[in-house]
C-alpha cells in the first residue's frame, strides 16, 4: 500500500466511532481489572504495606485512580454516543482528559502490584495501554493536529495491520 493512501485511510480508520468504540471498551475493561487488582491485593496483601506512603499502595487507587477512571468512562461512553451522529466535540475533550489521567500516573506508585495475580495485572495493561494508544490517534486526528506524514510512523500510532485498513477504502481507491 502507498504511503499517500495509507495516510488517508489511517485517517479514515482514527475518527471512525468503531475505533473510539474500541477505546471505550479497553478503557472499561482496564476499570474493571483495576478494581480486581486491589479485590486481589487485599486477600493477599504484601507485609508492611500499611506502612507504605499512600501512594505506593492500592489506596490511592481506591480514592484517586479508579474513580478518575470511572468518571472518565462515563464521559467517553457520552462522547461515543454523540460520534456516531456525527458530533466529536466532546470526544475531543474526553480523548485530551484521558491523554493527561495517563501521564499523571507517573507519580502513583505500582509497588503494590506485586502482590497482585499476574493475570489481572496483564489485562489491566494490556487494556489501559490500547485505550491511551487510541486517545492519542483518536485525538491527534480530530484536532488535526498530525505534523505531515507523522501518522505513518508506527511509533507514535501503535502498528495498523494494512488488513485493518482495507474497510476504509472508497470507491475507485485500490490498494
Amino acid at each position: 500500500m502507498n504511503k499517500d493512501l495509507r495516510e488517508k485511510l489511517l485517517y479514515r480508520l482514527f475518527s471512525d466511532p468503531k475505533y473510539m468504540e474500541e477505546m471505550v471498551i479497553a478503557h472499561g475493561r482496564a476499570i474493571y481489572f483495576a478494581i480486581q487488582a486491589v479485590d486481589s491485593f487485599y486477600k493477599n496483601p504484601m507485609d508492611g504495606w500499611d506502612s507504605m506512603p499512600i501512594w505506593d499502595t492500592p489506596k490511592i487507587w481506591e480514592d484517586r485512580v479508579i474513580p478518575n477512571f470511572q468518571a472518565t468512562q462515563a464521559s467517553m461512553e457520552e462522547a461515543l454516543k454523540l460520534a456516531h451522529v456525527g458530533d466529536f466535540n466532546r470526544m475531543k475533550r474526553v480523548t485530551q482528559s484521558l491523554r493527561g489521567i495517563a501521564k499523571n500516573m507517573d507519580g502513583i506508585g505500582w509497588g503494590w502490584w506485586s502482590s497482585v495475580d499476574k493475570k489481572i495485572e496483564d489485562e489491566f495493561g494490556i487494556n489501559f495501554e490500547i485505550s491511551k494508544q487510541n486517545a492519542e490517534n483518536i485525538y491527534w486526528t480530530l484536532r488535526d493536529g498530525w505534523k505531515p506524514h507523522e501518522i505513518l510512523k508506527e511509533r507514535i500510532t501503535g502498528p495498523i495491520n494494512d488488513s485493518t485498513l482495507i474497510p476504509y477504502l472508497k470507491s475507485g481507491e485500490t490498494i
